[in-house]
């Protein structure tokens, strides 16, 4: 890591040394375990920034944070997993080398709120800090934040959000945030200045910086480096609260591109039990009117659009409240809005529940432009859905 003498902002990637007398080893790596917070300013109102999630790199090696973009995937720093972030950002394609466990919506990491997942896969921007990992399963109780599709203006306030050092403590135990300011920006990053004394801090590498439009948080870039100026354990002579993010406002075809859900269950039948497969997602549910197939069974077509605004796969949805199975089979296109097919599946044959709901998927794809679904169940045309 580069020394500050350096006169340039340094990583943010907590890491511990491996060359110190094992006593000390020890102790930083327990401190480590439990190394929260984030930003030296205060602490997070619970559920206002939950996409926010902690990363620990390798057992307590490394801590970082991150963004949820969508429910598989999170959106962080590469210098999180590159070796030397100084030389190199190079990481390899794949699992990390390091075993990462994410947690996210746990603003208070002495609660067991949120949830915690194992990040399978990194793609790093093949020129930016910027790092997509995606998760074992998704996220399923918090919703993802979306990109914002304008840059960052100078004077513009951002919020600032991670789980880095603070100002006082080495490893606290809370989501923490800040205002900071927008100094400048290029194609590729914006400088910030912390306000009242907030400051990025180690341990805060890959967590968001947002604006809120319209009522809603939208991520317009990611913390990468930093004077570190009033953190825990920098020199006192360090004054300066400056930061440089990543700029994600531009990257929303490279997540489009990236961030697809896993397409296992295209074609398949997914069972749902009791559970309204719309009101438990996070993605946009276009669908459209209910249609009887048989006595007591009634099944929908819809257009689905991800939490993340990227995904669109189309889908039929069967409510069996029989006592006993239903057989059915499901035959769906989705289109775009203006025509252009982009493609069609079928699930086979399949006994729903009794007194419960199935769907079958399509293949995620990428796709911004609106799109709509028509299908047909047991033969019998359920319709267009609405433009998801």
């Amino acid at each position: 890591m580069r020394h500050l003498r350096d006169q340039r902002p340094v990583p943010l990637t907590r890491t511990f040394a491996t060359r110190l007398a094992a006593p000390l080893v020890a102790m930083l790596l327990a401190l480590s375990a439990t190394a929260a917070n984030a930003v030296s300013g205060t602490p997070a109102v619970d559920g206002t920034l939950a996409f926010t999630a902690r990363l620990d790199i390798g057992d307590g090696q490394k801590a970082c944070s991150a963004a949820l973009v969508d429910p598989y995937w999170l959106l962080t720093a590469t210098s999180c997993f590159a070796d030397d972030p100084n030389t190199s950002l190079g990481i390899p394609a794949g699992a990390p080398t390091l075993k990462t466990t994410a947690t996210v919506g746990r603003t208070d990491l002495t609660t067991s709120g949120g949830e915690t997942r194992t990040v399978v896969e990194l793609v790093a921007h093949p020129s930016r800090d910027a790092v997509l990992a995606r998760l074992s399963r998704p996220v399923t109780t918090i919703a993802p934040v979306s990109l914002a599709a304008t840059a960052a203006t100078p004077g513009e306030k951002l919020t600032v959000a991670g789980y880095g050092r603070t100002a006082t403590e080495w490893s606290p135990l809370r989501l923490h945030s800040g205002t900071f300011a927008v100094d400048s920006i290029t194609t590729e990053t914006v400088a910030t200045t912390g306000e009242n004394g907030a400051s990025v801090c180690m341990g805060d590498t890959g967590g968001p910086a947002v604006r809120v439009a319209g009522g809603k948080p939208e991520l317009v870039a990611v913390s990468s480096r930093s004077w570190q100026g009033g953190c825990f354990g920098t020199d006192p002579a360090v004054t300066r609260t400056g930061a440089v993010s990543t700029r994600v406002d531009d990257l929303r075809s490279w997540v489009a591109t990236v961030a697809v859900p896993p397409a296992a269950s295209a074609g398949v039948w997914r069972a749902y039990g009791n559970t309204n497969p719309i009101t438990s997602s996070s993605s946009t549910w276009r669908c459209g009117g209910s249609k009887t197939i048989a006595t007591n069974v009634l099944a929908q077509v819809c257009a689905i659009r991800s939490s993340s605004g990227t995904g669109v796969q189309a889908a039929v949805i069967v409510r069996n409240n029989q006592a006993g199975l239903y057989g059915a089979q499901a035959r769906m296109d989705l289109y775009t809005a203006s025509g252009t097919h982009l493609g069609d599946w079928k699930c086979p044959s399949s006994g729903v529940g009794a007194n419960s709901w199935s769907v079958c998927f399509g293949t995620t794809l990428a796709q911004s432009s609106p799109v709509n679904s028509f299908g047909a169940l047991n033969g019998i045309y359920l319709g267009l859905s609405s433009n998801a």
